[in-house]
């Protein structure tokens, strides 16, 4: 995560062009309509713009733009709900229009809308999540599956460890065996659609890879823009994930390196939420370095 500005809260991502009229952007990946070929759903709901593969869906587009409901706007529609959800529960964002996925409290057909502390259905940014998934330094501690529950991944990710620079990885199981340590993605056993995340947790009691890295992390990082602490026993259910840049370190994604001047030797280990960096009350300090 860069420092200088970031893309605002609220509806849409957009841009002027030439002749004065806002260009709409992905709420995920904040590009135009047909940057590398893909092709920008717009909610007839609540005016949300995504493309259909960054949304996890990329069968969608194939759908006419103007009947697409967003999965937060068709849950209300089906009366589920008394307003648009807003509120992540993976950062401390809860307002602004954005997309947004379901949290399940388990993978496999056991699997259900997990709920938070006042009873409400929880729900993640699909950035925020997307994000958490696919970081080298946190593959596999969110991950998500179709609407049947099942995941896969595209082989096995290394797994850096914050502790001593150690690896960990994993293998996936469709059927609902252990959790992928991989890119949160889909199986394609159901038409390979994200439909929901799932947040790893203790397996039959036991700490795994997976939660020990994301109760280290809610331990010994503090997000730099809401300040808010993650360390149990802050609240009974917390679920949020401070994020930690990977700037300059080996697990960085080779194409966000042109981001930043890689000339300069340096590590940043500030610590962010996905969500608040992007849309949070300090969003001008950052810039999307993802």
């Amino acid at each position: 995560m860069s420092r200088l500005g970031g893309p605002s809260a609220g509806h849409a991502q957009s841009s002027s062009s030439s002749d004065g009229v806002s260009a709409p952007k992905c709420d995920i990946c904040v590009k135009k309509d047909g940057h590398l070929g893909k092709r920008l759903l717009h909610c007839k709901s609540c005016g949300l713009y995504v493309h259909s593969e960054c949304h996890g869906d990329p069968a969608r587009k194939k759908v006419s733009r103007s009947s697409w409901t967003c999965r937060a706007c068709a849950f209300l529609e089906e009366g589920r709900c008394r307003r648009r959800p807003t509120r992540c529960v993976l950062c401390s964002v809860s307002t602004g229009i954005h997309s947004m996925h379901p949290l399940y409290d388990t993978h496999g057909p056991t699997g259900v809308h997990a709920k938070t502390d006042d009873g409400e259905f929880a729900w993640v940014h699909s950035l925020c999540a997307f994000v958490i998934g696919s970081s080298n330094l946190m593959a596999g501690c969110v991950f998500a599956c179709d609407e049947k529950g099942n995941f896969d991944h595209d082989g096995e990710v290394e797994l850096e460890s914050e502790r001593g620079g150690g690896s960990e990885s994993g293998s996936s199981d469709s059927d609902g065996g252990s959790p992928p340590s991989g890119p949160a993605s889909p199986s394609d056993g159901a038409g390979g659609a994200t439909h929901h995340f799932v947040i790893c947790d203790k397996e039959d009691g036991e700490e795994s890879v997976w939660s020990t890295v994301i109760a280290e992390a809610r331990s010994s990082l503090t997000c730099g823009v809401c300040n808010k602490s993650d360390r149990y026993p802050s609240t009974s259910n917390l679920r949020r994930i401070p994020f930690q840049c990977g700037a300059g370190r080996a697990a960085e994604f080779p194409a966000f390196k042109k981001r930043h001047n890689a000339k300069k030797d340096f590590d940043c280990y500030e610590a962010v939420h996905v969500g608040c960096a992007m849309w949070g009350a300090a969003k001008n300090k950052y810039r999307r370095g993802f």
